[in-house]
């Protein structure tokens, strides 16, 4: 993010156009406007991942506030953010998902422009929250689900699922976000192939994820699909109910201890837990061994612990939201450290992505 590094630019969403190059260069895309580098002022950092580091950034001409992805294209992490690029595309219209508004790169980086949400992640919310309700909870829980069911939908699996990867909105729901890790099959799988997991099209073997929130097919190598992402889930409804992962988890001080644990611990429950019948059979069901018999998402929805919840109208954001966040006031000082610089006059060309172009301004 060094300001002597000239950048490219790309207008805001819609990020497809299948206008030719020529017939965009000099016409107006969008609101009428290009997005250009030194629009954006860096506020302060949100934080830093494996693969990138996101900024609170202002623009100029809007006066709206976005967060900024920033990946350095090192190894091989300029195809991983070619990958999340075409992961956030494809879930542009999703309603459970964080928008990509812009993409742009330069020799050094890839950018990502994202929605900014000032109530942070689920993690940090819940850490300010104190004690939630067990209804809140459950609702907490069922918009997970509706996230991932959106996603799936998609033909993506996440594969990082955690409290950490959901934002909260200023109206107190989640909203799925960091696709870094995610795997897009790039077909449409069936509502059984979604369901049943029994398609080899829709399986992966590759060993990611944050490790507490991993399931044994992805820790001991076997393929795996969807069913990894409700694993997850699983693990975050442990820890909301009883305040602790499970498996024993909270002892383990290594990648192998957790395998261990995860892989070869049977499921059980501690002698003071006090929790209802239904929730002890949901997570007895959710932390099956053998991904086959695991629940789906539609068993999910139908089991007895979710009794009460109008999943149509909790997919439509009609259902009162499971937070009530406290909302960061917008920044007013500016990290005058971090800039963006003018880049020189731009020419505008084609850069594809996979199989899918979309149009950028770079430097003439």
């Amino acid at each position: 993010m060094s300001s002597s590094s000239a950048t490219a630019s790309i207008h805001i969403r819609p990020i497809v156009d299948r206008r030719s190059a020529s017939e965009l260069s000099g016409t107006t895309v969008v609101s009428g406007r290009l997005l250009r580098t030194h629009d954006f002022v860096v506020v302060r950092g949100l934080g830093a991942g494996k693969f990138g580091t996101v900024f609170l950034v202002h623009d100029i001409v809007t006066e709206r506030q976005f967060a900024m992805k920033v990946v350095p294209k090192v190894k091989h992490q300029a195809e991983l953010a070619r990958r999340e690029f075409q992961i956030l595309l494809g879930v542009s219209e999703a309603q459970w998902c964080s928008s990509l508004r812009g993409c742009f790169q330069d020799s050094e980086n890839v950018y990502f422009l994202l929605d900014y949400f000032s109530a942070g992640d689920l993690q940090t919310q819940l850490e300010r929250a104190g004690p939630l309700s067990d209804h809140q909870k459950k609702v907490l829980i069922a918009e997970m689900i509706v996230a991932v069911e959106e996603l799936h939908s998609h033909n993506i699996i996440h594969r990082d699922i955690k409290p950490g990867n959901f934002l909260v909105s200023g109206d107190g729901h989640i909203v799925l976000a960091d696709f870094g890790m995610s795997r897009d099959f790039n077909a449409e799988p069936t509502h059984h192939v979604r369901n049943a997991f029994k398609a080899s099209p829709f399986e992966s073997v590759m060993e990611c994820g944050t490790p507490y929130y991993m399931s044994p097919d992805v820790w001991q190598g076997k393929p795996y699909s969807f069913e990894a992402d409700l694993w997850a889930i699983a693990v975050c409804l442990h820890e909301l109910f009883l305040d602790r992962l499970p498996f024993n988890m909270g002892n383990c001080y290594s990648h192998e201890d957790i395998k261990s644990f995860v892989c070869e611990e049977d499921f059980a429950f501690g002698f003071y837990d006090h929790i209802s019948l239904d929730l002890w059979d949901l997570l007895d069901k959710m932390f099956r061994k053998d991904r086959e018999y695991r629940p789906t998402i539609d068993r999910l929805k139908r089991h007895k612990f979710f009794k009460g919840i109008d999943w149509d109208s909790l997919a439509r954001h009609e259902l009162l939201p499971p937070l009530q966040p406290r909302v960061v006031p917008p920044e007013k000082e500016y990290d005058s450290d971090i800039v963006f610089s003018k880049v020189p006059p731009y020419e505008v060309v084609t850069f594809t992505f996979s199989s899918r172009s979309f149009y950028v301004c770079r430097t003439a």
